[in-house]
């Protein structure tokens, strides 16, 4: 055999001993098993150290996509258990991965609707702090991946009736008026019928305050009303006295005079 070709087939055996001792293989391939199981963060772990062993094998690119798979898969269980802070995380890091290649758009858009389903889900039944607190974390998720002027506007208007802040969520409500789709899906006609009645209120609430303030005034003018009755009944009984004095001597109405002497 030619010293040539003897060479070449020693890369090759070389070649095909370093696949077999790739490091990373082993633990992508115990990932994958545990991904499967449903184990999401031991997964996330074999994965990691796949890539950090060896990055520019094989089985540290396929471990990679495993990982974003698993993050994904981590954060729809918790969604589906109903864990809505928790499943915040792993779906940013999910989109950090950007699986899809396109800049992050897909992953996005599907992070968005997943936050929207879950506030949904959360607005149904009474409100507790907690709740308020998770809704306001979704909704930086929405914000921060949607930067629509719809969404923009409706969302801000939702911040300002939870900060009591009615004529700040009008104004944002007016906005959201001008660029408002269609039919707009859950949970916005839910919350915005919920606007919406909070403004009526306060509509009416300033209504009857101003007819409360035009009553006091009217109390005030009968208060005067009041007072002018008693000098009135002062000046009568004023005019009484003199009428007394007019019915004396003078009138013919006092003593009669003496009679005269014979």
């Amino acid at each position: 055999m030619g010293r040539t070709k003897l060479l070449a087939l020693v890369v090759v055996v070389m070649a095909v001993a370093l696949v077999g001792c790739d490091k990373a293989k082993a633990p992508f391939l115990a990932g994958e098993q545990l991904r499967l199981a449903g184990m999401f963060d031991p997964a996330i772990e074999q994965f990691d150290q796949a890539v950090n062993l060896n990055p520019t094998s094989e089985f540290a690119a396929k471990a990679k996509v495993s990982k974003a798979l698993t993050l994904y898969a981590k954060g729809e269980k918790l969604e589906k258990d109903g864990k809505y802070t928790e499943m915040i995380d792993p779906l940013k890091k999910w989109v950090e991965m950007d699986p899809e290649k396109d800049l992050g758009k897909g992953p996005k858009a599907k992070v968005v609707y997943k936050a929207e389903n879950s506030i949904n889900e959360l607005i149904k039944g009474s409100e507790t702090p907690e709740k308020r607190d998770t809704v306001g974390k979704l909704v930086d998720v929405i914000t921060g991946y949607d930067d629509s002027p719809y969404k923009r506007a409706f969302w801000a208007a939702y911040v300002a009736a939870e900060q009591k802040n009615l004529r700040a969520m009008k104004t944002q409500m007016e906005v959201a008026k001008k660029v408002a789709p269609p039919a707009p899906a859950v949970p916005y006609s839910t919350i915005w019928s919920l606007m919406e009645l909070a403004a009526k209120l306060d509509e009416i609430a300033h209504a009857g305050a101003g007819h409360a303030g035009d009553g006091k005034k009217d109390d005030g003018k009968k208060d005067d009303g009041k007072k002018d009755d008693g000098k009135a009944k002062k000046d009568a009984g004023k005019a009484g006295k003199p009428a007394g004095k007019s019915g004396g001597a003078k009138s013919g109405g006092g003593k009669a005079p003496k009679k005269a002497k014979k």
